[in-house]
């Protein structure tokens, strides 16, 4: 699996919380997280993909406007594949 882990949509207080856009999140869903820690959480998750697992793990990463540093529990659920691409939904 090669291709970039994707935010494909998220609400309003998703984006306030980080103090981003849509946009901010171009290169990839893992775009916030810290430069040291991004590889090592990308093969995590790519490996969960690979087996269709659930997916759960705390990350630290940075306000974009405060720069107040914050940590985030993620858990992502896989729900459906559709042409060979997975899809989760993460809280």
């Amino acid at each position: 699996m090669k291709e970039k882990l994707e935010l494909l949509e998220a609400n309003a207080y998703f984006f306030r919380m980080f103090g981003v856009e849509l946009s901010d999140f171009s290169t990839g869903a893992l775009a916030r997280f810290g430069e040291n820690d991004r590889a090592m959480y990308d093969e995590i998750i790519r490996k969960k993909i690979s087996a269709r697992e659930d997916i759960g793990f705390e990350f630290k990463t940075t306000h974009k406007i405060s720069d107040n540093t914050m940590w985030l529990r993620v858990d992502a659920h896989f729900i459906e594949e559709k042409d060979g691409v997975p899809y989760y939904l993460a809280a």
